[in-house]
């Protein structure tokens, strides 16, 4: 997959959490707008970005989310992961991913558990894709703008 697709992929998947982005390369906005995404449409063989105000939609190669990496992750949100995801279990989270004894799971792990690992990823606006390694996306963690 190369890096345009797997913006479009991404973002797609963080509409429904209200992901920011900041929309470049016109010149009525000098230095960028920062925005909510309202939605992808493919039309004409091209991604077409629409973000929150702007009637006119924005390309990929001139969009890049607002995410944090996943080492800025707390504590608290590594307790919030295992109180949704396994409140009996013993799994442990942290930003590199989770551990789980065999006797926890076995050999199977749900597509449905990954799923809701997922989603509560996107939904803290975690850079699981490393956007932000690409510079295909800005670090937000200093920024605040999801507070």
């Amino acid at each position: 997959m190369d890096d345009k697709q797997l913006l479009i992929q991404d973002l797609t998947a963080r509409i429904k959490f209200g992901v920011y982005v900041l929309a470049d390369n016109r010149k009525e906005f000098d230095g960028g707008i920062a925005a909510k995404l309202n939605g992808i449409i493919h039309h004409k063989g091209q991604f077409l970005i629409y973000i929150e105000s702007v009637l006119t939609p924005f390309n990929a190669e001139e969009v890049k989310p607002y995410l944090r990496p996943l080492t800025s992750m707390t504590q608290e949100e590594k307790n919030e992961m295992h109180d949704l995801l396994s409140p009996h279990g013993t799994a442990k989270y942290d930003h590199a991913g989770i551990s789980t004894p065999a006797t926890h799971y076995g050999d199977y792990v749900s597509y449905d558990y990954m799923n809701k690992i997922i989603n509560y990823l996107y939904s803290k606006h975690f850079d699981i894709n490393d956007l932000i390694k690409k510079n295909m996306a800005i670090d937000c963690t200093s920024l605040q703008i999801y507070d």
